[in-house]
This record gives structure tokens, C-alpha cells and sequence, in this order.
């Protein structure tokens, strides 16, 4: 069991256990669970990889998935591991005991460790801004769509600039989105998409 003063991990493999941590909410409150993934994690990051940690808190039946921030970005050559970090939600650690993992979006592809189990001992309060959402798997998806479109049109960039190519209507394989040809004038509802509206905004900043 893990304790405020180890609220350090590290991840060889996404396959491993993790200890359940069991946490004072005033001694949390403000705090960060830091992250250094090595061995066959760190093998497979790559410069688009991002990590969220993924959470439901049992008794509110709340749930969030919160981006963590890079604060070492690692490299194989020089044997230096992949370190991220992030602020414990405010809406996760209120009294009681939730359910997490951490995942890796990196491309077209999503891996998670293994679910532990987050104890919180007391009601804290804490301005960190949160995500909260019953479709948060709907938000993990989204994530890795929008990671590869940004792959995919990097590349594209890459290859037009190659050729010479100076009008975008001669330009052969254009990059999509969901599937969906980039040309003339589109919104987000022709790539699958749908607006947030200020009302769901409120909602999930309140975390209903």
C-alpha cells in the first residue's frame, strides 16, 4: 500500500500491478503523482505519446480522464527515462475510494496498466481543473483520432513539400479525418464531430 510519501511510480511494463494507495485528502490536496516509465514502457513512447490517467470514484459515481505533463521526455540512446506527472483531480480526491489506470495514446494505438484502487481518507478541496464525463472512454478514442490525424498530416505536409506541389486542388492523397477528405470548407460535423456547447462546458467543469 502506497503512501503520500511514496506518491512515486514507475512503470516497466503496462502489464505490471500496481499497490493501491491509500492517501490523507488534506495531505493530497495540492500534490502530484509523478511517473517514470522504463524497461519495456519506455521502449514503446514515441514523440506523440501522451498519458492520461483514467478514474471513477466508487461512492459519487464520478469519473475523469486527465492528461499528465511531460517533464521528461526521455531518450533510448542516452538511457534516460520517460518521466510524467500530474496534479490529482480536485473532483477525485473527495472521501472515498476510486478506481484507476494510466494510458498511453500514442498514434492509432491506446494501452493501460492495470487498475488500482486510490483510497482517500477525508474531503479536501482543491482549485485543479478536471475533466469529468460519463463517455470518458468516447475521450480516449477521440484522443487517439486526433493524435494519428495530426501524424497523418504531418506527413502529408512533408511529402507536398517534397514534390513542389503549390496548389491544393492538383494535390493527389489528400489527409482526412475520420475517413473524411480535408478539401473546400468544412466544419466539424462533416469529420464526425460535434461542437461542445457552453451548457455541457458547465456541466463538466461542475462534473455532473
Amino acid at each position: 500500500m502506497l503512501s503520500l510519501t511514496s506518491c512515486i511510480l514507475e512503470i516497466k511494463s503496462f502489464y505490471q500491478p500496481i499497490e493501491d494507495m491509500i492517501f490523507s485528502g488534506n495531505d493530497i490536496n495540492g500534490k502530484k503523482l509523478k511517473v517514470i516509465f522504463s524497461q519495456e514502457a519506455a521502449s514503446i513512447f514515441t514523440s506523440s505519446t501522451k498519458i492520461y490517467l483514467k478514474w471513477h470514484h466508487q461512492e459519487l459515481n464520478i469519473q475523469g480522464y486527465n492528461v499528465f505533463n511531460c517533464i521528461e521526455i526521455g531518450d533510448k540512446t542516452l538511457k534516460i527515462n520517460p518521466v510524467w506527472e500530474i496534479a490529482w483531480p480536485s473532483k477525485m480526491i473527495q472521501e472515498g475510494h476510486v478506481i484507476c489506470k494510466i494510458e498511453k495514446v500514442d498514434n492509432n494505438s491506446l494501452i493501460g496498466t492495470n487498475d488500482f484502487q486510490v483510497t482517500i481518507s477525508a474531503d479536501p478541496i482543491d482549485l485543479n481543473k478536471f475533466t469529468a464525463s460519463d463517455d470518458y472512454n468516447l475521450f480516449s478514442q477521440a484522443a487517439i483520432v486526433m493524435n494519428q490525424s495530426v501524424e497523418d498530416i504531418t506527413k502529408w505536409l512533408e511529402e507536398v513539400e517534397l514534390e513542389g506541389v503549390t496548389d491544393y486542388l492538383y494535390v493527389t492523397n489528400k489527409p482526412s479525418i475520420n475517413g473524411v477528405e480535408l478539401t473546400g470548407n468544412q466544419t466539424l460535423e462533416d469529420f464526425g464531430f460535434r461542437a461542445i456547447t457552453d451548457d455541457e462546458i458547465e456541466e463538466i467543469v461542475q462534473g455532473n
